[in-house]
């Protein structure tokens, strides 16, 4: 055996050493320049994790119980919280690293697109791109959707649409993308991509699905095009899909005039085929449509049919809400006790806003006291008390104040604040404004001191000055109201036209021309454009001070200045200015000018050129007048477009009186203005906004159906 000194040991090691930092030297600084770039990509990972729900983050932020570790049989407690967060994330990053090279690519993209998703939720773009790049060169549908979705939260549709073309040149575009990318456009008011977008689907062979359609119907909607709403529903049915309930809820949306109501119509011969059952949901949508197209009839026949199946007993607060409104609105007050008494009989708790319908139902049909004591009677119930707010009291208050009963108005105030219901800034307005209307202006103070002392103070608006200046003027004590003025543009308000016309209609009832001269100078150092109106009060002012030219100059350096056109209103008190300094000539060529202008003129002006030709003694030029007005020829004015608007009676027979009844050129006339179809009315009926609610329209259907709600009613609860 051959034994090895200790000299030839050392000569051996110190050769390997040798060999080692000659030969391996660069292999091991490639080792330890990996372990530090691996560590240092776990740390960036872990920190560039977002706080969002759903995350590992959310998970690992939850409070834990300390845990024990005994080692050589001593306790060691927990690592600190922060410790155990990184540790927790490090776990799910070194999760992907325990599986075979295959396993982890699926876990590293679905772990990537969840990062970023998250990151274009937090607004961090940036980071969500980066992510993206790091992957993108073994990226699937699920990574290009994740992109696309962080681009539309961050708003970025210009990067979007890049993404979108990379994906389906490589093929990776399905439903979901396109889907992604039509909701950033719709987002954006791009309805005609998206629906271009749709096209592109339907021609790749994609099928769209029930929630691609409903998110450009609800764009459609918003958009108020009908029209193209049906279209979509058509569409949808070629590509065999069946709308549902979703759907219908969503068209009905369109629906906002009687205008509509054949297109309600329409929409509920396809609700009667729908394959699944009408759910509280579409009913309360189909009661919201019938109130804006005014067809009760509907919504009392869509009712009978609910019954029938069940579907009243189910009815929440929220749909007597909108029926009680429906009928408060075509006056049937009958109808909104009937279905006010039996939401109580079936237990169902009303709301504030069902609360605030009935009320309003109540104040709209002039039920004032009915609606107060309602009100006292939910008061009185512990069990109720707390559905009574401000917008309640308000609502009651607005009718007391249309109805001009101050008395009435203040004991209900005065029970507010009893109460404790606390007032805000509408609420004195409302009441501030009914003192205005009535002229009396005496508890204005009191109520100004009482907006001071509450607790926090109810700051006044420019709606309170407004509204106290023009209670002012209306009492006839103009100077408080220039006084409010004065103390008013020392503050951070500044008046608005509302309250410089009324100071100036003030102004003008008391004949104070230089005080609406240094208003209007006022005005316009405020910055406060003028309007027609306050050119109508202008005019008349000036007229009645015998400046008819000053007037007529006013009218068009003001107009010019301001970029717009005199009205029919303004043209009316200058042909009325006229008359009042006897210029009849003058009158009678304006209105051939504003004729010439394009100017549609009403029966208003034409019964002021009369009246004025009339006090002028010009008889034959009054008649004149008529004959423009019913576009009866031989005139000599010029003659305006449109239809005719005529003279009312009472005119006509004031000219044919000082004509001489019996006389030829009298008869004549009439027999001239008969044959047009005159004389017309003063006052016109409006139409009716709730068609529904006339009787000649629908003959007995109103009254029927509001029988037959209480009838079903009462069946249904007797079951």
């Amino acid at each position: 055996m051959t034994f090895v000194s200790a000299a030839h040991i050392h000569s051996a090691l110190s050769e390997l050493t040798s060999f080692a930092f000659e030969e391996g030297c660069l292999l091991l600084l490639a080792a330890l320049a990996y372990v530090v770039a691996t560590q240092a990509w776990q740390k960036r990972v872990v920190h560039s994790r977002p706080k969002c729900s759903g995350m590992a983050q959310k998970s690992a932020s939850k409070p834990r119980k300390p845990e024990s570790h005994h080692s050589n049989g001593q306790e060691q407690t927990a690592t600190a919280p922060w410790r155990r967060k990184e540790s927790f994330q490090n776990k799910q990053v070194n999760e992907a690293s325990d599986l075979t090279p295959e396993e982890q690519e699926p876990a590293n993209l679905v772990q990537a697109a969840k990062l970023i998703r998250c990151h274009g939720k937090d607004g961090s773009l940036e980071i969500a791109t980066s992510i993206f790049s790091a992957h993108k060169h073994r990226s699937n549908s699920l990574l290009y959707n994740s992109i696309l979705e962080a681009c539309v939260q961050c708003k970025d549709m210009s990067l979007a649409m890049q993404y979108f073309q990379e994906a389906k040149l490589q093929g990776l575009a399905d439903t979901v993308t396109y889907n992604t990318v039509m909701k950033g456009q719709l987002a954006t008011g791009d309805s005609r991509s998206a629906h271009r977008l749709l096209e592109e689907m339907n021609e790749r062979g994609l099928a769209a699905s029930l929630v691609t359609y409903h998110k450009l119907l609800n764009a459609k909607v918003q958009a108020g095009d009908v029209r193209s709403s049906w279209q979509l529903i058509h569409e949808m049915q070629n590509a065999g899909l069946s709308p549902n309930a979703v759907t219908y809820s969503i068209l009905l949306k369109a629906f906002v005039g009687p205008s509509h109501a054949n297109d309600l119509a329409r929409a509920m011969k396809l609700v009667d085929v729908m394959q699944t059952s009408m759910d509280e949901v579409l009913f309360a949508s189909v009661a919201e449509a019938c109130i804006r197209t005014g067809r009760l009839d509907v919504l009392s026949e869509r009712t009978q049919q609910y019954t029938s199946k069940g579907g009243l007993q189910g009815l929440s607060a929220p749909t007597y809400g909108s029926m009680i409104k429906a009928y408060g609105q075509a006056r049937d007050i009958e109808q909104v006790w009937v279905l006010w008494e039996e939401m109580s009989k079936r237990n169902v708790r009303p709301t504030s806003i069902t609360l605030g319908c009935m009320v309003e139902a109540l104040v709209m049909n002039h039920c004032c006291d009915a609606a107060w004591e309602l009100v006292k009677s939910v008061a009185s119930d512990e069990n109720q008390k707390s559905l009574l707010n401000t917008v309640i009291y308000s609502t009651i208050l607005k009718g007391l104040a249309m109805s001009k009963r101050l008395d009435q108005l203040m004991s209900l105030y005065d029970e507010m604040r009893t109460s404790g219901v606390a007032c805000n800034t509408i609420t004195y307005n409302t009441m501030l404004n009914a003192f205005a209307q009535c002229g009396d202006m005496t508890r204005v103070p009191q109520l100004l001191e009482d907006m001071k002392l509450s607790v926090p103070p109810v700051e006044p608006d420019i709606v309170t000055y407004s509204t106290m200046v023009k209670g002012f003027c209306a009492a006839g004590d103009v100077d408080k109201g220039l006084r409010l003025l004065h103390d008013m543009q020392g503050g951070e308000l500044s008046p608005d036209e509302v309250m410089f016309n009324s100071l100036l209609d003030g102004c003008a009832r008391q004949h104070r021309l230089e005080d609406a001269m240094e208003l209007l100078d006022a005005m316009k150092k405020a910055g406060v454009a003028p309007s027609n109106y306050t050119l109508s009060i202008m005019v008349k002012l000036l007229g009645r001070a015998r400046r008819l030219n000053q007037a007529f100059s006013m009218v068009k350096s003001v107009c010019e200045e301001h970029g717009f056109r005199a009205n029919v209103q303004v043209y009316t008190c200058l042909i009325q200015a006229c008359f009042h300094n006897r210029q009849m000539t003058k009158a009678l060529a304006l209105h051939d000018q504003v004729v010439e202008e394009g100017c549609l003129l009403d029966q208003k002006v034409y019964v002021s050129l009369v009246r004025g030709c009339l006090q002028a003694g010009a008889v034959d030029k009054a008649a004149d007048v008529v004959r423009c007005a019913h576009h009866i020829a031989g005139h000599g004015l010029r003659q305006a477009g449109g239809l005719p608007v005529g003279v009312d009676a009472q005119c006509l027979d004031d000219v044919l009186a000082r004509l001489g009844r019996a006389g030829e050129s009298s008869k004549k006339l009439a027999a001239q203005v008969q044959a047009t179809g005159g004389p017309y009315q003063t006052v016109r009926q409006p139409a009716k906004r709730f068609h529904g609610s006339d009787p000649k329209r629908f003959p007995g259907k109103i009254k029927q159906g509001s029988s037959f709600i209480r009838d079903s009613l009462a069946v249904v609860s007797a079951c």
